[in-house]
């Protein structure tokens, strides 16, 4: 069964930049993200996908899936999983420094993942790679990871933040969240709080291009801050920002039309969707959230939002994903059934949506407040800074939460045990239920892709079964970035790769 699943991939080539573009090393390219990370230590990141940006300039992986879905190798240069799947040996690259001159070997690789598996340490990614036991060294360049038992979610959850590796020197040191230590192709210079991340060229990364020469291309990689898109797509126009991520659909037509700049797809799409705070008053209640439900037309949301571009979805797996069932029902709108349920709970609280301030979370969450005061409630919007939003939401201390999440992910659990199981760091609805952890647990895993896929429709069926959250709609997302900007590529997750980027003049 596990030859099915048996990955040994030899020395990959380091790099593919296009023949019709001729490479230029060095420049400085600025970028706009609307997001800041909580900490530069992976694994204590909260916003998947949008924290690799940062991450993938200072830190790699044993091995990354690309955007076709394909897994290459990174800091191991091949691997093999037993027979019995009980655990998963890898081959090692040589000669490769961290920032701080340390040397990259197996024993890194042991603290790196059983740092990240510690429950004294608690972090947030270490769900995504619970199925890992322990890390044996075989030698100085070769580890074999073990596992509990293999299931479909191990090698995506160490393809992403959890499997990056760290300077076990600097992990230890005091304030390495703010000064982070890999061997990614930049250094770490500076994180101005609210403002911007800066990286400067690694001149002792390991990687080279097809023709040998030295990557990154790069001098400098700053990513600002700009949590409002209008300010983003202004700064791309005026050249001061080269590349930019998550514009809406709106702007789409502008920014086609615009001299200098271009609309870059991505392999993901963003679903907007609120968690109710299950674990007290009033949304304890289940025929509340029922109500809360039937109030919202997301048909009419995301025409406003979306115009017409984005999808209904019964849950947040989008119809591209192998667990997708559209047979799956939401609850529908019904304005006349969301009064009558509130009138015969007796309920006449003001509830409270809290939103990050950030385009289009606040729209969406006006739209969702009148809708909802059709229907009898009231509603007061509390638009919060979004560490802000995250302690609050994380700590439980919401009633509605609006947030959105990137989707597809690299596997099913990377959202639903990630996020949402028995010891997810971020259960944003605090929801807890046996027979629904059960469930996670299940898909989780099971190795049979039909199975697999069966099971996870259970687990969607839940929670639209129990109102847990108010799934919206999805919509597509787009970046921006400097027509001559080349060498671009994601992985998977939609995250930059800037290591061969560069600028054609």
């Amino acid at each position: 069964m596990y030859k099915s699943i048996l990955i040994a991939i030899a020395v990959a080539a380091a790099g593919t930049v296009p023949g019709w573009a001729q490479s230029v090393a060095g420049g400085a390219l600025v970028a706009a993200s609307d997001i800041e990370p909580v900490s530069l230590d992976p694994i204590f990141g909260n916003a998947p996908s949008v924290d690799g940006n940062y991450y993938n300039l200072f830190y790699d992986n044993l091995f990354y899936v690309d955007a076709n879905g394909e897994m290459q190798p990174e800091l191991a240069t091949s691997w093999s999983i037993a027979e019995d799947g009980s655990s998963m040996t890898l081959q090692l690259r040589e000669g490769v420094v961290f920032h701080d001159g340390t040397h990259f070997d197996a024993a890194a690789v042991e603290y790196s993942i059983e740092r990240v598996i510690d429950p004294e340490v608690n972090a947030p990614h270490g769900t995504d790679i619970s199925a890992v036991t322990s890390v044996d060294v075989l030698s100085d360049y070769e580890v074999r990871i073990n596992f509990s038992g293999f299931n479909g979610a191990v090698l995506p959850g160490l393809a992403n933040e959890a499997g990056m590796i760290v300077s076990p020197t600097a992990a230890e040191a005091e304030g390495f969240a703010r000064n982070p230590v890999g061997t990614g192709p930049f250094k770490f210079v500076e994180w101005r709080s609210g403002d911007r991340v800066v990286g400067e060229r690694n001149p002792d990364y390991w990687r080279t291009d097809v023709d040998g020469n030295a990557l990154p291309y790069l001098d400098k990689v700053s990513i600002r801050v700009i949590p409002n898109t209008a300010v983003k797509i202004l700064e791309a126009r005026s050249g001061e920002v080269q590349l930019v991520d998550t514009v809406q659909v709106q702007d789409f037509p502008a920014i086609e039309e615009a001299d200098g700049i271009e609309l870059i797809e991505k392999p993901t799409g963003i679903h907007q969707f609120m968690a109710f705070n299950t674990s007290k008053p009033p949304f304890d209640n289940v025929d509340l959230r029922r109500a809360v439900l039937h109030a919202v037309n997301n048909a009419a949301i995301e025409q406003v939002v979306s115009k017409g571009y984005g999808a209904l979805t019964p849950t947040l797996v989008p119809p591209s994903e192998f667990i997708f069932d559209g047979d799956l029902k939401a609850t529908e709108f019904d304005v006349e059934a969301a009064t009558s349920l509130r009138e015969e709970l007796g309920f006449d609280e003001t509830i409270t949506i809290s939103v990050i301030q950030r385009d289009p979370d606040t729209q969406i969450a006006q739209i969702v407040q009148a809708m909802l005061g059709q229907a009898g409630f009231d509603v007061e919007v509390e638009i919060l800074e979004r560490g802000a939003w995250v302690d609050k939401v994380r700590a439980a201390n919401h009633e509605i939460g609006l947030l959105r999440i990137n989707v597809p992910r690299i596997d099913p659990s990377l959202v639903f045990t990630s996020l949402m199981g028995r010891d997810a760091g971020l259960n944003f609805a605090a929801y807890s239920n046996e027979e629904f952890f059960d469930l996670v647990d299940a898909a989780q895993n099971t190795i049979d892709r039909d199975q697999r896929k069966s099971l996870y429709i259970d687990v969607q069926k839940h929670l639209l079964d129990h109102a847990v959250y108010g799934f919206m709609f999805l919509r597509p997302i787009r970046d921006v970035a400097a027509e001559n900007l080349e060498g671009l590529f994601r992985e998977s997750s939609g995250t930059w790769r800037l290591e061969e980027a560069f600028f054609t003049n």
